[in-house]
């Protein structure tokens, strides 16, 4: 049987890990920074969580840099651009 390649079926299971944004970043900083803030406001409602948002932001930033890694390391053409 002859095959046709459907070029939307082709960009649709290519690797997600190729167009993976070095913005997810900014995502972590809005968190760590509402954190920041929440920590700053010193308010007695949830006192605590200030501290999770902290741990929470640490270890999605641990999660994306790893990941951003991976991506740099497949795909460094990608990276630069």
């Amino acid at each position: 049987m002859n095959e046709v390649s459907d070029p939307v079926v082709s960009i649709a299971t290519a690797s997600k890990l190729r167009f993976f944004p070095i913005s997810f970043f900014a995502m972590i900083m809005g968190l760590s920074g509402f954190s920041i803030a929440w920590r700053s406001a010193g308010t007695t409602l949830l006192p605590y969580l200030s501290w999770v948002l902290g741990c929470i932001a640490s270890v999605l930033m641990l999660l994306i840099t790893l990941i951003y890694l991976l991506k740099a390391i497949r795909y460094p053409i990608d990276v630069k651009q």
